[in-house]
């Protein structure tokens, strides 16, 4: 599927097409492609607001704390999921940036380095799998990036979802037309 995020929209043209639950999804495997497209200022998603509510001892969010997202899985409301966010590499060279994206209860987690799965380069494939193992009240996640162990991170993995698909940014829109290849 290629996704084309167009200028000023944070999703796919009909994107609702893809739309799919899933009932306790154990893995998730997809190849990658991000088109030169891709790549941005990340100064241009300056539009963050502040939130409503801020976890004691958090701070506010800011446009370098800027994800947007590629695939993944969620609760049935949202709350909780677990995707891979990208961006472009913020010391302004060609590369993408990967991180965890994680959210639990409502609250995300990428704002931590240990969330960081590296930088790779434009048009070049990247194969990405999300898998976890059994654990009685939580699930480890593992995020292997090209045969590579890149993270493991707790999350508490919900019996029914929805799978999640490309997006753009948060508040933020996309500056010009983005186009990713994301196959099975």
């Amino acid at each position: 599927m290629v996704a084309v995020i167009k200028k000023g929209h944070h999703r796919p043209a009909f994107w609702w097409t893809q739309i799919r639950p899933h009932f306790g999804i154990r893995e998730m495997t997809r190849t990658v492609i991000f088109d030169s497209s891709c790549h941005y200022d990340w100064r241009e998603t300056q539009t963050i607001k502040p939130p409503k509510r801020l976890r004691p001892g958090w701070r506010l969010v800011t446009s370098l704390d800027h994800w947007n997202k590629l695939f993944g899985w969620s609760d049935f409301f949202g709350k909780n999921s677990v995707r891979i966010g990208w961006r472009p590499a913020l010391d302004g060279s060609q590369w993408v940036q990967l991180g965890a994206y994680l959210k639990e209860k409502g609250w995300r987690t990428t704002a931590m380095p240990e969330m960081d799965l590296g930088v790779y380069p434009y048009d070049e494939p990247i194969e990405i799998t999300i898998s976890h193992v059994d654990h009685p009240d939580y699930l480890p996640i593992g995020i292997i990036i090209n045969n590579r162990c890149e993270g493991v991170y707790r999350f508490k993995n919900p019996r029914f979802g929805w799978l999640m698909h490309p997006y753009f940014g948060g508040q933020a829109k996309a500056p010009h037309d983005m186009k990713i290849n994301v196959t099975k």
